[in-house]
Protein backbone atom coordinates (compact mmCIF):
# COMPACT_ATOMS: atom_id res chain seq x y z
CA UNK A 1 0.00 0.00 0.00
CA UNK A 2 2.11 3.44 -0.89
CA UNK A 3 1.65 6.54 1.24
CA UNK A 4 -1.32 8.39 -0.72
CA UNK A 5 -3.66 5.12 0.20
CA UNK A 6 -2.26 4.37 3.94
CA UNK A 7 -3.47 8.60 4.43
CA UNK A 8 -6.91 7.93 2.74
CA UNK A 9 -7.51 4.52 4.94
CA UNK A 10 -6.77 6.95 7.67
CA UNK A 11 -8.92 9.66 6.94
CA UNK A 12 -11.82 7.19 6.34
CA UNK A 13 -11.69 5.90 10.11
CA UNK A 14 -10.96 9.23 12.01
CA UNK A 15 -13.68 9.79 14.36
CA UNK A 16 -14.97 13.46 15.07
CA UNK A 17 -12.81 14.54 17.35
CA UNK A 18 -9.75 12.47 15.85
CA UNK A 19 -10.62 14.66 12.57
CA UNK A 20 -10.86 17.56 14.25
CA UNK A 21 -7.44 17.26 16.30
CA UNK A 22 -5.47 16.42 12.90
CA UNK A 23 -6.76 19.34 11.25
CA UNK A 24 -5.96 21.90 14.17
CA UNK A 25 -2.20 20.27 14.37
CA UNK A 26 -2.54 21.06 10.52
CA UNK A 27 -3.63 24.58 10.48
CA UNK A 28 -1.84 25.86 13.71
CA UNK A 29 1.50 25.26 11.73
CA UNK A 30 -0.04 28.74 10.00
CA UNK A 31 0.61 30.73 13.18
CA UNK A 32 -2.37 32.48 13.63
CA UNK A 33 -6.25 32.39 12.10
CA UNK A 34 -5.80 35.07 9.99
CA UNK A 35 -2.81 33.88 8.12
CA UNK A 36 -5.06 30.23 7.99
CA UNK A 37 -7.96 32.12 6.09
CA UNK A 38 -5.19 34.06 3.87
CA UNK A 39 -3.81 30.56 2.59
CA UNK A 40 -7.18 28.95 2.19
CA UNK A 41 -8.98 31.58 0.11
CA UNK A 42 -6.55 30.10 -2.95
CA UNK A 43 -7.09 26.36 -2.41
CA UNK A 44 -9.78 24.37 -3.58
CA UNK A 45 -12.82 23.84 -1.81
CA UNK A 46 -12.34 20.47 -1.15
CA UNK A 47 -9.75 21.65 1.49
CA UNK A 48 -12.09 23.96 3.35
CA UNK A 49 -12.87 22.39 6.84
CA UNK A 50 -16.39 22.71 6.17
CA UNK A 51 -16.57 20.04 3.45
CA UNK A 52 -13.56 18.05 4.08
CA UNK A 53 -14.40 17.17 7.90
CA UNK A 54 -17.76 15.78 7.53
CA UNK A 55 -16.71 14.24 4.62
CA UNK A 56 -14.10 12.45 6.56
CA UNK A 57 -16.54 11.45 9.56
CA UNK A 58 -19.36 10.15 6.81
CA UNK A 59 -16.38 7.99 5.03
CA UNK A 60 -15.18 6.44 8.80
CA UNK A 61 -19.25 5.47 9.18
CA UNK A 62 -19.17 4.35 5.72
CA UNK A 63 -15.90 1.89 6.59
CA UNK A 64 -17.04 0.74 9.85
CA UNK A 65 -20.54 -0.25 8.09
CA UNK A 66 -19.54 -1.68 4.65
CA UNK A 67 -22.08 -3.28 3.35
CA UNK A 68 -24.98 -1.54 4.23
CA UNK A 69 -26.67 1.14 2.17
CA UNK A 70 -26.53 5.01 2.70
CA UNK A 71 -30.07 5.46 3.05
CA UNK A 72 -29.80 3.33 6.39
CA UNK A 73 -27.06 4.90 7.78
CA UNK A 74 -28.56 8.51 7.59
CA UNK A 75 -29.09 8.47 11.64
CA UNK A 76 -25.24 7.98 11.74
CA UNK A 77 -24.02 10.00 9.33
CA UNK A 78 -26.07 13.31 10.89
CA UNK A 79 -24.36 12.33 14.38
CA UNK A 80 -20.80 12.51 13.03
CA UNK A 81 -21.25 15.65 11.01
CA UNK A 82 -23.16 17.20 13.85
CA UNK A 83 -20.31 16.21 16.22
CA UNK A 84 -17.51 17.30 14.02
CA UNK A 85 -18.98 20.82 12.84
CA UNK A 86 -19.88 21.66 16.68
CA UNK A 87 -16.04 21.13 17.09
CA UNK A 88 -14.70 23.27 14.79
CA UNK A 89 -17.10 25.84 15.33
CA UNK A 90 -16.10 25.69 19.11
CA UNK A 91 -12.06 26.18 18.06
CA UNK A 92 -13.35 29.00 15.94
CA UNK A 93 -15.26 30.22 18.40
CA UNK A 94 -12.17 30.73 20.86
CA UNK A 95 -9.80 31.58 18.33
CA UNK A 96 -12.25 34.16 16.95
CA UNK A 97 -12.99 35.71 20.59
CA UNK A 98 -9.03 36.27 21.09
CA UNK A 99 -9.26 38.65 17.68
CA UNK A 100 -12.20 40.40 18.59
CA UNK A 101 -10.71 41.39 22.35
CA UNK A 102 -6.98 41.21 21.33
CA UNK A 103 -7.14 45.37 20.51
CA UNK A 104 -8.70 46.13 23.62
CA UNK A 105 -7.00 43.77 25.88
CA UNK A 106 -3.79 45.51 24.11
CA UNK A 107 -4.89 48.60 24.95
CA UNK A 108 -5.75 47.74 28.89
CA UNK A 109 -2.08 46.89 29.38
CA UNK A 110 -0.53 49.33 27.75
CA UNK A 111 -2.78 51.82 30.13
CA UNK A 112 -1.41 49.92 32.42
CA UNK A 113 2.07 50.96 31.32
CA UNK A 114 1.56 54.71 31.28
CA UNK A 115 -0.55 54.95 34.53
CA UNK A 116 2.84 53.29 36.36
CA UNK A 117 4.76 55.81 34.12
CA UNK A 118 2.54 58.32 36.00
CA UNK A 119 3.12 57.10 39.47
CA UNK A 120 6.75 56.95 39.38
CA UNK A 121 6.74 60.13 37.80
CA UNK A 122 4.46 61.66 40.56
CA UNK A 123 5.90 59.75 43.54
CA UNK A 124 9.23 61.27 42.16
CA UNK A 125 7.79 64.55 42.46
CA UNK A 126 6.37 64.61 45.42
CA UNK A 127 9.85 63.14 47.17
CA UNK A 128 11.36 66.25 45.76
CA UNK A 129 9.37 68.16 47.69
CA UNK A 130 9.83 66.28 50.72
CA UNK A 131 13.73 66.95 50.46
CA UNK A 132 13.11 71.09 49.89
CA UNK A 133 11.02 70.29 52.69
CA UNK A 134 12.93 68.37 55.56
CA UNK A 135 15.61 70.19 56.85
CA UNK A 136 17.99 67.31 57.64
CA UNK A 137 21.44 68.43 59.44
CA UNK A 138 18.53 70.38 61.97
CA UNK A 139 16.13 67.35 62.07
CA UNK A 140 13.57 69.79 61.89
CA UNK A 141 10.65 68.94 59.60
CA UNK A 142 8.33 71.92 58.31
CA UNK A 143 4.50 70.83 57.84
CA UNK A 144 3.88 70.09 54.11
CA UNK A 145 2.37 72.84 52.54
CA UNK A 146 -0.97 73.43 49.93
CA UNK A 147 0.91 72.33 47.01
CA UNK A 148 2.37 69.21 48.71
CA UNK A 149 -0.86 68.21 50.03
CA UNK A 150 -2.48 67.73 46.50
CA UNK A 151 0.08 65.84 45.12
CA UNK A 152 0.22 63.73 48.01
CA UNK A 153 -3.82 63.23 47.58
CA UNK A 154 -3.38 62.74 43.95
CA UNK A 155 -0.57 60.25 44.15
CA UNK A 156 -2.08 58.07 46.97
CA UNK A 157 -5.33 57.81 44.64
CA UNK A 158 -3.38 56.55 41.92
CA UNK A 159 -2.26 54.13 44.08
CA UNK A 160 -5.18 52.91 45.26
CA UNK A 161 -6.49 52.54 42.05
CA UNK A 162 -3.92 50.95 40.38
CA UNK A 163 -4.53 47.47 41.67
CA UNK A 164 -7.88 47.04 41.18
CA UNK A 165 -7.46 48.22 36.81
CA UNK A 166 -4.67 45.24 37.42
CA UNK A 167 -6.85 43.04 38.99
CA UNK A 168 -9.36 43.55 36.62
CA UNK A 169 -7.53 42.73 33.35
CA UNK A 170 -5.15 39.82 34.54
CA UNK A 171 -8.61 38.59 35.74
CA UNK A 172 -10.30 38.87 32.44
CA UNK A 173 -6.93 36.76 30.39
CA UNK A 174 -7.22 34.23 33.46
CA UNK A 175 -10.48 33.61 33.04
CA UNK A 176 -9.72 32.91 29.37
CA UNK A 177 -7.10 31.38 29.46
CA UNK A 178 -8.87 28.99 32.07
CA UNK A 179 -12.20 28.31 29.99
CA UNK A 180 -10.04 27.76 26.81
CA UNK A 181 -8.58 24.70 29.10
CA UNK A 182 -11.81 23.53 30.65
CA UNK A 183 -12.81 23.12 26.76
CA UNK A 184 -9.60 21.49 25.56
CA UNK A 185 -9.68 18.85 28.40
CA UNK A 186 -13.41 18.09 27.86
CA UNK A 187 -13.65 17.93 24.11
CA UNK A 188 -10.36 18.13 22.26
CA UNK A 189 -8.25 15.60 24.45
CA UNK A 190 -6.26 18.16 26.11
CA UNK A 191 -4.72 19.11 22.67
CA UNK A 192 -4.06 23.31 22.39
CA UNK A 193 -7.09 24.82 20.96
CA UNK A 194 -5.54 28.38 20.56
CA UNK A 195 -3.37 29.41 17.36
CA UNK A 196 0.25 30.24 18.33
CA UNK A 197 -0.95 33.80 17.86
CA UNK A 198 -2.95 33.85 20.65
CA UNK A 199 -1.21 31.66 22.98
CA UNK A 200 1.69 34.02 22.58
CA UNK A 201 -0.20 37.27 22.72
CA UNK A 202 -1.83 36.10 26.43
CA UNK A 203 1.62 34.95 27.41
CA UNK A 204 3.30 38.26 26.66
CA UNK A 205 0.40 40.55 28.57
CA UNK A 206 0.88 38.65 31.33
CA UNK A 207 4.36 38.91 31.52
CA UNK A 208 3.96 42.68 31.14
CA UNK A 209 1.72 42.27 34.35
CA UNK A 210 4.00 40.65 36.50
CA UNK A 211 6.54 43.09 35.71
CA UNK A 212 4.41 46.47 36.36
CA UNK A 213 3.38 44.32 39.77
CA UNK A 214 7.12 43.71 40.56
CA UNK A 215 7.42 47.84 39.76
CA UNK A 216 4.13 48.62 42.11
CA UNK A 217 5.95 46.52 45.18
CA UNK A 218 9.44 47.96 44.73
CA UNK A 219 8.85 51.17 43.41
CA UNK A 220 5.94 52.51 44.64
CA UNK A 221 5.08 50.52 47.81
CA UNK A 222 8.46 49.92 48.62
CA UNK A 223 11.44 52.06 49.61
CA UNK A 224 10.27 55.62 50.75
CA UNK A 225 8.24 55.62 54.12
CA UNK A 226 5.10 57.94 53.97
CA UNK A 227 5.51 59.91 57.32
CA UNK A 228 8.14 62.51 57.37
CA UNK A 229 10.08 60.55 60.01
CA UNK A 230 10.47 57.64 58.64
CA UNK A 231 11.17 59.62 55.11
CA UNK A 232 13.57 61.11 57.14
CA UNK A 233 15.68 58.47 58.21
CA UNK A 234 15.04 56.55 54.93
CA UNK A 235 17.14 59.85 53.55
CA UNK A 236 19.91 59.86 55.79
CA UNK A 237 20.53 56.45 55.87
CA UNK A 238 20.90 56.32 52.02
CA UNK A 239 23.41 58.76 52.35
CA UNK A 240 25.41 57.44 55.05
CA UNK A 241 27.51 54.23 53.41
CA UNK A 242 27.35 52.64 56.44
CA UNK A 243 23.53 52.52 57.56
CA UNK A 244 21.27 49.95 56.98
CA UNK A 245 18.03 51.00 55.20
CA UNK A 246 15.04 49.30 56.24
CA UNK A 247 12.08 49.09 53.74
CA UNK A 248 8.99 49.13 55.05
CA UNK A 249 6.73 46.76 55.02
CA UNK A 250 4.28 45.98 51.85
CA UNK A 251 0.68 45.25 52.43
CA UNK A 252 -0.84 42.81 50.49
CA UNK A 253 -2.69 45.05 47.46
CA UNK A 254 -2.66 43.16 44.84
CA UNK A 255 -3.68 39.99 47.00
CA UNK A 256 -2.29 37.02 47.22
CA UNK A 257 -1.96 34.71 44.53
CA UNK A 258 -3.68 34.80 41.31
CA UNK A 259 -7.65 36.01 41.39
CA UNK A 260 -10.63 33.10 41.19
CA UNK A 261 -11.49 33.16 37.90
CA UNK A 262 -13.14 29.81 37.94
CA UNK A 263 -16.87 30.61 38.09
CA UNK A 264 -16.36 33.28 35.11
CA UNK A 265 -14.31 30.45 32.94
CA UNK A 266 -17.35 27.89 33.46
CA UNK A 267 -19.80 30.56 32.40
CA UNK A 268 -17.43 31.65 29.42
CA UNK A 269 -16.63 28.18 28.68
CA UNK A 270 -20.59 27.39 28.32
CA UNK A 271 -21.25 30.54 26.38
CA UNK A 272 -18.84 28.72 23.75
CA UNK A 273 -20.26 25.82 23.68
CA UNK A 274 -23.98 26.85 23.36
CA UNK A 275 -22.54 29.21 20.32
CA UNK A 276 -20.81 26.27 18.91
CA UNK A 277 -23.50 23.68 19.04
CA UNK A 278 -26.56 27.14 17.55
CA UNK A 279 -23.87 27.01 14.43
CA UNK A 280 -23.48 23.48 14.04
CA UNK A 281 -27.24 23.39 13.93
CA UNK A 282 -27.73 26.00 12.07
CA UNK A 283 -25.23 24.30 9.36
CA UNK A 284 -27.41 21.53 9.34
CA UNK A 285 -30.24 23.26 8.56
CA UNK A 286 -31.87 22.80 12.18
CA UNK A 287 -32.84 26.85 12.27
CA UNK A 288 -35.21 26.44 15.02
CA UNK A 289 -33.10 24.36 17.39
CA UNK A 290 -30.21 27.24 16.67
CA UNK A 291 -32.36 29.62 17.69
CA UNK A 292 -33.23 27.61 20.71
CA UNK A 293 -29.75 28.08 21.78
CA UNK A 294 -29.37 31.02 20.54
CA UNK A 295 -32.15 32.99 22.91
CA UNK A 296 -30.89 30.52 25.65
CA UNK A 297 -27.71 32.06 25.59
CA UNK A 298 -28.81 35.48 25.46
CA UNK A 299 -31.19 34.80 28.53
CA UNK A 300 -28.38 32.75 31.13
CA UNK A 301 -25.54 35.22 29.75
CA UNK A 302 -26.48 37.81 28.10
CA UNK A 303 -29.34 39.28 29.56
Amino acid sequence: MTLAKRAASLEESLTPKEAIILWMREVHEFGSLFDYGRWLIDQPDDVCPLMRMPAQVVAAVRSQHKGVPDIRLHNEFYRAQKDVLFLYYLHQQVNVRFLTEKEALYLRVILLIRQMRLLIHEKHARDQVRLDRVNFEASKRRRPGKTELAMTKTYRAHVEVWPQETKDVLARILEFQEAVRLLSGRYFSGEEILFPEAREGLAWNLEIIGNLEEQYYDSILGGVPEDDKGFQTYIVGLLDRNAEVSKRELPAVLGPGSPDVSGGAKALAEQFILMAKAEALEKLGECRAAEALAEKLVREHVS
